[in-house]
């Protein structure tokens, strides 16, 4: 069985089925105006499936028809607000198609799920999770990045040492061992089996860097490594001192031979090498 629903709106006709109107519950929006409206409330047997007895009448549900003594008959839709249709029977290509092109006329657009209160309320919730989404993102970039922030922006730091609270974090100066440049050292010898190394280490970028560990490697004639030690940064830096923003360091250490091995080593000792590196 076809129906034929009427917009409340602009007063235009669309053929539907039972079976679509099922999926939406009914409401629909009109292709004409846009218009929701619920086609239960306007819909309407269209001519195709209405029986009309043998020499009586052409009649649709909603118009009225008249007897010969000129008395109006009674409606079949008695107390229905209906809108009277044509006298006429409604033929098929009076009504817009579904789904007709902009030029054929306007469609109907069935809403799945549609009622407008429901639609509301899903879009809101989508929107709210969306945010919720993005501040669980923001929040792990922050926690991500949280070193970099705080460095390069110091007042940051006790709200990302907050975040770090819960998240059992700690904040620790950035590493960046590209930026750290070994500008000046010298080596010298104050006893056979002990030597001195001093340095400045520089650093090239505009935010506070953690301060590195050295490797020292002293060489011999033939530039071979005869010893090669790991220097972290307490050993020569107050503990936790990062290497300020565009700033220097200048720091010594003394290397010692072991006593056993001093004096063989230390006579073959013409050179050395300093690298910056993080452990």
């Amino acid at each position: 069985m076809r129906l034929s629903a009427r917009c409340p709106a602009c007063t235009t006709l669309f053929k539907v089925v039972p079976d679509q109107l099922k999926i939406s519950d009914g409401w629909v929006r009109c292709g004409q105006c846009g218009e929701v409206f619920d086609a239960h409330a306007s819909a309407a047997m269209s001519a195709a499936d209405v029986q009309v007895p043998d020499g009586g009448p052409s009649l649709l549900p909603g118009t009225v028809a008249s007897d010969t003594s000129g008395s109006p008959a009674s409606s079949p839709l008695t107390g229905t607000d209906t809108a009277p249709l044509p006298s006429a029977p409604l033929e098929m290509a009076d009504i817009p198609l579904l789904g007709a092109s902009p030029d054929e006329g306007p469609s109907i657009g069935f809403l799945a799920g549609a009622n407008p209160v429901r639609a509301k309320r899903a879009r809101r919730g989508m929107g709210l999770a969306a945010l919720l989404l993005t501040l669980v993102l923001v929040v792990q970039v922050a926690l991500f990045q949280r070193d970099r922030l705080a460095a390069s922006a110091p007042a940051w730091q006790p709200a990302l040492a907050t975040l770090c609270f819960f998240a059992r974090c700690t904040l620790a100066p950035v590493r960046q061992i590209e930026s750290v440049a070994l500008d000046s050292s010298t080596f010298t010898q104050l006893r056979p089996d002990t030597f001195k190394l001093s340095f400045v280490l520089k650093n090239e970028a505009p935010i506070a860097l953690a301060m590195p560990a050295l490797e020292v490697t002293l060489t011999d004639n033939q530039d071979r490594a005869v010893v090669r030690r790991v220097v972290l940064p307490a050993d020569f830096a107050p503990p936790g001192q990062p290497l300020a923003a565009g700033g220097e360091f200048a720091g010594s250490l003394v290397l010692g031979l072991a006593a056993d091995t001093a004096e063989p080593r230390s006579s073959g000792i013409s050179g050395y090498r300093v690298l910056a590196f993080y452990p």
